[in-house]
């Protein structure tokens, strides 16, 4: 079952852009849980209820990965947690692959391999 979680630091700021993101990619409404509160801490309702809900085989959508947690050690706990649970994890917006994903797929959540560093193509300048 496709899952959602989005998550705004403030009661001041919108949710739109990411629940539109969300409906885009499937996700019914009775699936989203939201929180308005910063990410310094894990402890949010809309994330707490997701994660009670979540079965096996289940897949979380988030636009982003650091709408799960501002810091690094304990999104990847969570996301580690998940692994173990068996529950699937997409980011709907990353497009560019952030360093905690290849954080994840140097750890092997998620890899067969590892990762390996791209190479940029060099710079062309017209004179």
């Amino acid at each position: 079952m496709d899952l959602a979680y989005c998550r705004v630091s403030t009661t001041a700021q919108d949710l739109a852009r990411q629940i539109d993101a969300m409906r885009d990619a499937g996700v019914a409404e009775e699936h989203l849980y939201v929180d308005k509160r910063t990410g310094a801490n894990m402890d949010r309702e809309g994330l707490t209820a997701l994660l009670g809900f979540a079965r096996p085989g289940d897949r979380i959508n988030v636009l982003t990965l650091d709408r799960l947690g501002r810091n690094m050690r304990e999104t990847l706990n969570l996301v580690h947690n998940l692994t173990e649970r068996g529950i699937f994890l997409r980011t709907l917006g990353d497009k560019e692959r952030p360093p905690l994903l290849q954080a994840l797929r140097r750890g092997g959540l998620g890899a067969d391999q590892p990762a390996r560093p791209r190479r940029r193509a060099p710079l062309t300048c017209c004179a």
